[in-house]
């Protein structure tokens, strides 16, 4: 992190070893969920029996706050379908 370099500095290390930040995709399962763009939408969603998705935008987003060693490549929803999360 930026605030480490000073403190390396001041302990006359002037080089270091680094790796790339870890890469994370969140997959959210569920053939209730869907994602909203408007606020209309969430009305009509939930008369239609399906579900806001909400948990893997936090997950996204709690990484990307708190987690300063990795980087979320992605987010996709994926319905409860074996054969589409490669299970036998």
């Amino acid at each position: 992190m930026p605030w480490d370099i000073p403190a390396l500095l001041e302990l006359g290390i002037g080089e270091v070893w680094v790796r790339r930040r870890v890469r994370i995709f969140v997959v959210a399962t569920g053939s209730e969920l869907i994602e909203v763009k408007t606020p209309g939408e969430v009305l009509s969603a939930i008369i239609n029996g399906k579900v806001v998705e909400s948990t893997a935008s936090f997950v996204r987003n709690y990484i990307s706050m708190y987690v300063p060693y990795a980087e979320v490549v992605g987010r996709t929803i994926v319905p409860d379908d074996q054969e589409q999360l490669g299970m036998p």
